[in-house]
């Protein structure tokens, strides 16, 4: 083995003669965004198309190990993803990443716009009553407020706002307009006229659920009966409602009139819709949501447990 003086050790690693057989430069990408069209609102998207060239000091263009993903949509390494799938008529950030063989790694960013204008991209937000028997038609509710509000893990932010103010019937369409990679909620609102559909009726009802005489047979119509929102009815509901109706007060508990619960959500127990903690949102989870889309909303009238309340008020 050969010997080396104090001083031609100094000197050796201070000019990285030594080191230089340690490799801890990442790799070199060369990339390029993309504008392209494409057909039916989805398609394949190859890493061939947007690096240009890779190259690395020490690793052979035949080791470097590549990969990309879409940004914020997965902590695990793409490396070894060589295609992917994007949605139209929304800018894209595609992370591309390229590891050395001592596992050096370089990442690239960049956008991608895929066009089709015939890909509607327009979210579908719908309200809806609730249906008094399994063949009822549901009918529109107007004048619902939708807030959409997400964020990803760059720290940008979504929030925005829509309100339909014709029938909010469904004719067609794409249930998503969320940019991949975001996560968050959307939710319904509407707290106008907290009379509407709520008279002596609802309370004659609710008073007969509440002696077991005639138990209500929808969960909807116990989440209505709920009036000051505590999971359970009982005849405090009764005398909130009352009021309301005397005019003594001239809200419902908690400023809510209506509560709304997406369309696709089904009770464990339907005769104790308050067993579970049912949702009044839909998560969405890397810009789609977890119940599917459109987003659908069953919208419900407190204190209106015969749901006569006119939807377009």
């Amino acid at each position: 083995m050969q010997k080396f003086t104090p001083l031609i050790l100094f000197f050796l690693l201070n000019t990285g003669v030594l080191l230089s057989q340690v490799d801890t430069v990442p790799p070199v990408i060369q990339s390029h965004g993309l504008h392209y069209g494409m057909l039916g609102c989805s398609d394949s998207l190859y890493l061939s198309e947007l690096v240009d060239t890779v190259y690395d000091n020490y690793s052979a263009f035949n080791t470097i190990k590549m990969g990309l993903r879409i940004g914020c949509t997965g902590q695990e390494s793409p490396v070894g993803i060589n295609v992917i799938w994007v949605r139209a008529n929304e800018p894209i950030e595609v992370e591309i990443r390229a590891q050395d063989e001592a596992g050096n790694i370089a990442v690239d960013t960049v956008i991608v716009f895929v066009v089709d204008p015939g890909c509607d991209p327009e979210a579908i937000f719908v309200a809806r009553t609730p249906p008094l028997t399994d063949t009822y038609p549901l009918i529109g509710i107007r004048h619902v407020d939708f807030h959409a509000s997400l964020n990803n893990c760059s720290g940008d932010t979504l929030d925005e706002y829509y309100q339909n103010l014709e029938s909010n019937y469904y004719h067609g369409g794409f249930g998503y307009i969320f940019p991949m990679g975001y996560n968050g909620a959307v939710t319904a609102d509407k707290n106008t006229n907290p009379l509407n559909g709520v008279t002596t009726a609802d309370l004659v009802s609710i008073s007969r659920h509440i002696l077991g005489i005639e138990p209500f047979d929808s969960p909807y119509k116990l989440i209505a009966a709920d009036a000051n929102q505590d999971g359970k009815v009982t005849i405090y509901d009764v005398v909130i409602l009352r009021k309301l109706i005397l005019g003594i007060t001239d809200e419902l508990p908690n400023g809510k009139s209506w509560r709304f619960i997406p369309e696709y959500y089904t009770f464990p127990d339907p005769a104790d819709p308050f067993q579970t903690v049912f949702p009044e949102q839909f998560d969405i989870i890397n810009g789609e949501s977890q119940y599917g889309s459109p987003y659908f909303f069953i919208g419900i009238k407190i204190g209106d447990v015969n749901f006569s309340a006119d939807p377009s008020q």
